[in-house]
């Protein structure tokens, strides 16, 4: 027997999921140095690519959206993509640092996750974006290690007008950090919208149409861990964090090995008390 999930029973069957991860279990023990830098940079991966300030030190994230196609939506069949991301961290780094000591050869954290997105086509150029994912964090310095899983779930538009290209997108995800051997564990839960426009350039490369445009995000985040989401902690406010950025890509997108090479950008992110620089790999959301 074959089960067909139609869209709106995906998006209430992941949002159910998604609160009872919520109601979950806080641990209520002190954290050691070390082990709160870990749960602080696998949240880091969350914002994405950039120079945060965590527990007094400097940390430049830098994550790698790998991702495969293995089918496009067809019909009432939904497409099918594995998410590969993998996160690399360097605590107190400056670009100066290379000048006096090169490139540096190690690495003071280190990410990989393995994940599946279906995409759901609803009409009207609208998409229903389910995913899940699992995988691992290393604080190399400190000797600790976290189990890292997420779930959430998008709505998505994009459509054309001439040769522009516009994107709509809302959503939800939830994410949680387990601590290996210590009992520690933290969780988040934001809500998202972005608006994304990008046109061509005027340029090839490769026989690629270089293309760029700005985007905005805004999250509000219902559940928060500590930073770099919470910055202050006298506050009881929910914050909320807005995004302002450009990226720059190829259509049709330019490809390595058969896999296309994600879009590249730079962003300010800002909010209660908050003020970082973000480097963007792939979609902005």
């Amino acid at each position: 027997m074959t089960t067909t999930l139609r869209p709106r029973s995906t998006v209430l069957l992941l949002a159910a999921v998604m609160l009872c991860c919520r109601a979950g279990p806080v641990a209520a023990e002190t954290l050691r140095a070390a082990e709160r830098d870990l749960v602080n940079f696998a949240f880091a991966t969350q914002l994405g690519s950039g120079i945060y300030s965590l527990d007094g030190r400097t940390i430049q994230v830098y994550r790698l959206p790998f991702a495969w196609t293995l089918s496009e939506p067809r019909g009432s069949r939904p497409g099918i993509r594995f998410r590969f991301p993998a996160t690399i961290g360097l605590y107190d780094f400056r670009l100066d640092d290379i000048v006096d000591d090169g490139i540096p050869t190690d690495l003071d954290t280190f990410s990989a996750a393995a994940g599946i997105e279906l995409d759901f086509p609803l009409g009207r150029d609208w998409h229903v974006l389910p995913y899940v994912e699992a995988g691992r964090a290393w604080d190399f310095g400190g000797g600790t290690e976290a189990t890292l899983y997420s779930a959430a779930v998008h709505a998505r538009r994009d459509f054309e007008q001439g040769e522009r290209r516009l994107r709509f997108n809302a959503g939800a995800v939830y994410a949680a950090v387990d601590l290996a051997g210590a009992g520690g564990h933290s969780s988040l839960l934001k809500l998202e919208t972005g608006i994304e426009a990008r046109w061509p350039l005027g340029f090839q490369i490769a026989g690629s149409t270089l293309d760029g445009g700005p985007y905005g995000l805004v999250e509000w985040y219902a559940d928060r861990p500590g930073e770099p989401v919470e910055r202050s902690t006298q506050s009881s406010a929910i914050p909320v964090q807005m995004e302002l950025g450009f990226t720059l890509g190829t259509r049709p997108a330019a490809r390595l090995w058969g896999m296309p090479l994600p879009r590249v950008g730079l962003a300010f992110r800002f909010g209660e008390d908050l003020a970082v620089y973000r480097l963007v790999f792939g979609s902005p959301f």
